[in-house]
């Protein structure tokens, strides 16, 4: 092999002097690249991925922190002013979740008396009502009124009772009797 390359002229002696060279590391470069020499593009690209999610979070911390100076350092009233501002989403969501489904019509059976002596139906609403959180400071918090008929007080002329002259007294007992003759017809 010397002697062919001593048989060459300089020109040539240089061309191959830096082809050789360059063949094999442009060889080496498409053998890396196909066992996955792109590591470095890729821990790039996650590397990027995580900065901007670390910026996202240090961006939402501060954001909760101010949140809850806002609130009077109260982390519970700042949670309360978080589900107030996305209850509307949360409520289009639900909606949106059962539009499609038809209900024709809804039974109750009621297995008798609970342990605080209401039906077991009472005492779940009545749990379900007492798991809501207090609208009337959601609301508040939130710059709006709440409405009357939601605060529990009865509102004006409420307890009236109105007589309707056109309506006769009767006993109890005959509607009853009544209602009896209906059914046994």
């Amino acid at each position: 092999m010397m002697e062919w390359f001593n048989g060459l002229e300089l020109f040539e002696r240089v061309y191959w002097l830096i082809a050789l060279p360059s063949s094999l590391f442009f060889l080496f470069i498409m053998v890396t690249s196909f066992l996955g020499g792109d590591a470095d593009a890729i821990f790039a690209k996650m590397d990027a991925e995580a900065r901007g999610t670390y910026q996202i979070l240090s961006k939402q911390a501060e954001g909760f922190k101010e949140l809850v100076a806002a609130a009077g350092d109260n982390s519970q009233d700042a949670v309360k002013i978080m589900i107030a501002d996305k209850l509307p989403e949360l409520v289009r969501l639900q909606s949106e979740a059962i539009k499609n489904i038809k209900i024709d019509k809804v039974t109750v059976w009621d297995s008798g008396k609970g342990s605080s002596g209401k039906s077991s139906t009472a005492d779940f609403i009545s749990g379900l009502y007492g798991s809501v959180p207090p609208l009337q400071e959601m609301f508040n918090m939130a710059g709006m009124d709440l409405p009357e008929y939601l605060k529990g007080k009865t509102p004006e002329g409420a307890n009236t009772v109105m007589k309707n002259d056109n309506v006769q007294n009767t006993d109890i007992q005959d509607v009853e009797d009544e209602n009896e003759k209906d059914l046994e017809e």
